[in-house]
């Protein structure tokens, strides 16, 4: 019975059991089985769930204890053994790369001046041409130096940013916006979170910031323009001569030659050319003489030639 008691008491304390501790009264009892089953013996040579090496027992020995996942960042384990969402991610294909870049440039501002159709006073402020809106946006400082209440407002129309995210609007007033001799009415709404005046893509096109067709490229076509007279055609040869070429003719014949062929043949303009303003040529100096050149030595004579020529 004490090996019974023993048994039963290292079930509730959840530790393991061996033969040696039960008796042959606890062999027909299943709880210590059960007990034994439940908590088998911890293998030694068994690799660890969280550093994936083979090490003694216990979580003071493993080398992940104070390490910190490269996959999902959580410490406690290494990647190999990680069981995030993100390493699973990992292994897929990428479909798609997004690439951002992030700069800091010159907005392009611009004065202009403010009219509301109905109520209001006239303000000028700085605007933005955003040529990606849709609407004429600005905030409620703009609305309270235009001298606009709530009641002249219009309707609340439901504005997003370029993110999806909606924005809280205040209402719309249509106004007069210009610049140096251009002009254009737009509907302008007022939102709490803008500081700033901003142009729409049709505001801009009527103020001829951008040209009608954008975002499309524009041809261009230019022409230039002379004041000075175009030269006359040459005249064209005649076909038949306007008098019989008969001696008594000549003088008239002769005449009229010269008055149809006086722009060309018989040109006797004598106006003179425009001035060079560049130096006149220098005068080149005459090449040297050739000097006589003998690339041709003279052939020895024999001595044995000597004896036949005196």
């Amino acid at each position: 019975m004490h090996g019974g008691k023993n048994s039963r008491e290292c079930e509730l304390a959840g530790t393991d059991v061996t033969p040696d501790d039960v008796s042959d009264d606890d062999v027909t009892s299943p709880q210590p089985m059960v007990a034994a089953s439940r908590h088998p013996a911890r293998d030694p040579h068994k690799s660890c769930r969280w550093c994936g090496y083979r090490h003694a027992p216990g979580r003071a020995s493993c080398p992940a204890q104070h390490a910190t996942c490269v996959a999902c960042g959580k410490p406690g384990h290494f990647k190999r053994r990680c069981r995030s969402s993100g390493k699973r991610e990992a292994g897929k294909a990428v479909n798609s790369v997004t690439v951002g870049a992030a700069g800091i440039a010159p907005e392009p501002l611009l004065q202009v001046q403010l009219v509301p159709q109905v109520g209001g006073q006239a303000c000028t402020t700085t605007a933005v041409a955003d040529t990606g809106a849709q609407v004429c946006v600005a905030g409620p400082a703009l609305m309270s130096s235009l001298g606009l209440r709530p009641a002249l407002l219009q309707r609340r129309a439901g504005l997003r940013d370029l993110a999806k995210i909606p924005l809280a609007s205040l209402g719309a007033a249509p106004c007069h916006i210009s610049l140096p001799g251009r002009s254009t009415l737009q509907e302008v709404h007022f939102v709490k979170s803008v500081e700033r005046l901003y142009l729409s893509c049709t505001a801009c096109k009527e103020l001829r910031l951008v040209h009608s067709g954008f975002p499309h490229p524009q041809s261009y076509v230019a022409a230039a323009e002379t004041t000075e007279g175009l030269s006359d055609c040459p005249p064209t040869r005649p076909s038949s001569l306007p008098l019989p070429p008969l001696e008594e003719n000549i003088p008239r014949l002769e005449e009229w030659l010269l008055g149809q062929f006086s722009s060309t043949a018989f040109n006797t303009d004598r106006n003179p050319l425009p001035p060079n303003p560049a130096p006149p040529p220098k005068p080149q100096e005459p090449p040297p003489e050739p000097s006589p050149n003998h690339p041709h030595r003279r052939i020895a004579r024999p001595r044995w030639l000597d004896d036949y020529v005196e």
